[in-house]
């Protein structure tokens, strides 16, 4: 079992360390969703005829389906894993199509990344506590935690970069894996503390 400590903050620094991270919080959804896609842009081809009012739009549209998505999701309320694994493939699939109808080849990799660190800074930034459903929220993956999972719990990386895979339920298998060797644990929370760790070993 992970420990969560919590702590008090003055309202200044906490104030500073969020405008520093996310530039702007006078749009929690726009402000988290600029600062998760800029966790994964680096992996995508934009074909060269792309111009940047193109790539805003398709970032602004992306962000709308998030908005809405997750606005409606926490309206409903979701009520077990199964069903918040059902939503996610949907929104993940419509982010996808969204792309590849515009020409730019996006996978179900980059769509979790721009998805689950959506819902992470959402609760960074406080917008959300998440707490009825923050066990069922997924680990975003990517080079650290694929290796972090690889080396404590033996889960085997991809045979392709995390943003190549395209093949959600190849996805949601690594996911699974991950959970039952967290099982004690919230997922989220413990990819907190090991994306935390491994920042830390790097430095």
């Amino acid at each position: 079992m992970l420990d969560v400590e919590n702590i008090s903050i003055d309202k200044d620094r906490l104030d500073f360390l969020q405008d520093f991270l996310f530039k702007s919080t006078v749009d929690h959804y726009a402000a988290c969703s600029r600062r998760a896609y800029l966790d994964f842009n680096r992996t995508l081809n934009f074909n060269e005829k792309k111009s940047q009012a193109e790539r805003q739009e398709l970032f602004d549209k992306g962000t709308e389906i998030l908005r809405k998505s997750i606005t409606k999701m926490m309206d409903a309320g979701i009520g077990s894993q199964v069903e918040y694994d059902n939503w996610h493939f949907k929104v993940c699939t419509e982010l996808r199509n969204l792309y590849t109808r515009a020409g730019v080849a996006f996978t179900f990799g980059q769509s979790q990344k721009w998805l689950n660190m959506m819902m992470k800074y959402l609760y960074v930034l406080g917008t959300y506590s998440f707490e009825e459903i923050f066990s069922f929220l997924h680990p975003p993956l990517d080079n650290i935690i694929l290796k972090v999972a690889q080396l404590k719990f033996g889960i085997p990386r991809f045979q392709k970069p995390w943003s190549k895979v395209d093949d959600y339920q190849e996805y949601l298998d690594y996911q699974k894996k991950l959970r039952a060797q967290v099982s004690d644990y919230p997922p989220l929370r413990w990819e907190f503390q090991a994306w935390h760790r491994a920042a830390q070993d790097r430095s």
